[in-house]
C-alpha cells in the first residue's frame, strides 16, 4: 500500500457514506407512501425531493431526478386498511 492515510481516509468515507444512506432511505421510503396516500403525481414527488437534495445519493430515487414522467407506478399506492 502505498499511500496508507490516504486508503484508510477513503474507507473512513465510504463507512460514513454507508451509515447515513440507512435513515435517509428509510425517509425516502416513508415519504413514498406518504406521496401514494396522498396521491401526490409524480411531479410532486420529484420537487419534494429536489427541494430536500438529500435523497439525489439514493438509487431508488433516481427516477425522480432523470424523467418527469408522469406514470402511476412511480408513486406506491395505498395500503389497503386492515
Amino acid at each position: 500500500m502505498e499511500e496508507p492515510a490516504k486508503a484508510l481516509q477513503e474507507r473512513e468515507e465510504e463507512v460514513r457514506i454507508a451509515r447515513d444512506a440507512g435513515p435517509l432511505l428509510k425517509s425516502f421510503r416513508q415519504l413514498e407512501d406518504m406521496a401514494g396516500a396522498l396521491g401526490w403525481t409524480h411531479q410532486q414527488m420529484t420537487a419534494i425531493l429536489k427541494t430536500a437534495k438529500s435523497f439525489d445519493t439514493l438509487p431508488q430515487a433516481d427516477r425522480f431526478y432523470r424523467t418527469s414522467d408522469t406514470s402511476k407506478s412511480d408513486v406506491r399506492p395505498r395500503k389497503a386498511a386492515a
